[in-house]
């Protein structure tokens, strides 16, 4: 497959030298205000060097929202229309970008080697061959050893004279000619098997690796169930008749079936290389309904605190606004599953409003625009304030706002929206 897929960084390696100077910086002033250390916080988050694929249709590059079969699905005007990864010419741009998650995934034991479709396994070939020919052999001694003793037979059969004798005799000599002609057949196979020629010219070919083929192996598993995942594999290898500094990229694309906490392996043989090509270097990247997931093997992974995830989460807002005006927008929440069920149906419908500070966070509840009504409920102002916001934007830079909030439109399943 001919593909074109340069990676595209943009400032994502500015960004990622930003935030461990941010992390680290914003640690050391909170060890100096503080006598003595805060308590560990769990780690929930992965930051890591992803991948975004795009696919070329009629000029324009579409971003892949899923892959069904071994096939990318694009939408094209809110219409999902899939494409062969393997489809002769198509295009394809990978994009590098950095990307933050709660979900992780177990991706162990992975290989990515060279291998043989059946079609051009030398060994899988001259079998075929051997047994061509130990079975052509085996046919010709067994019809004239059968066709012998049956046409005694039948000549006896038909003789008016022939004994009992001669006629049983007759056909104990055709089923021992059945057997030897069964015999005779496993030995020819045997024989043509361990026939010099054949090995030696297996071993020939066999030394001049003609792979044409990738063979992926690996074990999955993820303590939050995945339900629509899929895998893409990015190769980059050389055809055998490439010059040194020239390369070319394989990309292969398969849907599995859900994932969950057992672990499970898996296995693909993905042909239509040049043979004899080298492999070069391969990359994975695991989706679970269009979204990357964070894997063992993702690049540039860093464990962050649920803290640490929301002061990258606003450095991106801000960094991709520049100049920009913008109200307070919702970026991460930790409210109960549960939390509608201990508020009155008047708080459930009600309209709230959050002053947020120029950092991200819940200064104040009201009832009121205005801010002057503070909301008496503890417990409702308390689920409010888990919300987290990218802040308020004047000329690009943060600073406070204020945010109306409908609890029950709120989205409890959801601890970032990317």
């Amino acid at each position: 497959m001919s593909t074109f897929s340069q990676i595209h960084s943009g400032g994502a390696a500015l960004r990622w030298s930003a935030l461990l100077v941010g992390v680290c910086l914003s640690g050391i002033l909170r060890a100096e205000k503080k006598a003595a250390p805060p308590p560990l916080e769990h780690k929930d988050y992965t930051l890591f060097m992803g991948a975004d694929f795009l696919v070329q249709r009629d000029h324009t590059l579409y971003p892949v929202v899923d892959v069904v079969g071994d096939s990318f699905v694009i939408k094209v005007k809110d219409e999902r229309v899939l494409v062969p990864v393997d489809r002769g010419e198509l295009k394809i741009r990978v994009d590098e970008a950095l990307k933050l998650t709660p979900e992780e995934a177990g991706l162990s034991e992975l290989t990515a080697e060279r291998a043989y479709t059946p079609a051009r396994d030398p060994r899988k070939k001259f079998m075929r061959e051997n047994m061509e020919a130990a079975m052509s052999a085996d046919v010709q001694a067994t019809q004239l050893k059968v066709n012998g003793t049956a046409k005694d037979l039948a000549d006896l059969s038909r003789n008016p004279n022939a004994t009992p004798l001669e006629i049983g005799k007759a056909t104990v000599d055709s089923e021992q000619a059945q057997l030897a002609a069964a015999a005779s057949q496993t030995m020819a196979r045997d024989m043509q098997y361990t026939n010099g020629s054949f090995a030696g010219r297996m071993e020939d070919e066999l030394a001049k690796e003609l792979y044409d083929a990738i063979e992926i192996n690996f074990k999955v598993s993820s303590p939050k169930p995945l339900a629509r995942p899929y895998i893409i594999v990015v190769a980059v290898y050389r055809a055998t008749d490439d010059r040194a500094n020239s390369v070319h990229n394989w990309i292969y694309a398969q849907q599995l079936s859900p994932i969950g906490s057992r672990v499970r392996r898996e296995h693909f043989l993905k042909g239509g290389l040049t043979p004899g090509f080298t492999l070069i270097s391969t990359e994975f990247h695991l989706y679970n309904e269009g979204k990357e997931i964070a894997t063992d093997v993702a690049h540039k992974r860093v464990a962050l605190t649920r803290e640490e995830a929301f002061e990258y989460l606003v450095m991106e807002y801000v960094a991709g606004h520049k100049g920009g005006k913008a109200a307070p927008t919702p970026a991460m929440a930790a409210l109960p599953g549960d939390f509608l069920n201990h508020l009155s149906q008047d708080e459930v419908l009600g309209t709230y409003y959050v002053k947020v500070g120029a950092d991200g966070k819940v200064r104040e509840v009201y009832k009121d625009e205005a801010c002057t009504m503070k909301v008496d409920d503890g417990y409702l102002a308390s689920g409010l304030r888990t919300i987290w916001f990218e802040p308020a934007l004047e000329k690009g830079k943060p600073v406070e706002g204020v945010a109306k909030v409908h609890p029950n439109k709120l989205k409890f399943a959801f601890e970032t929206k990317i």
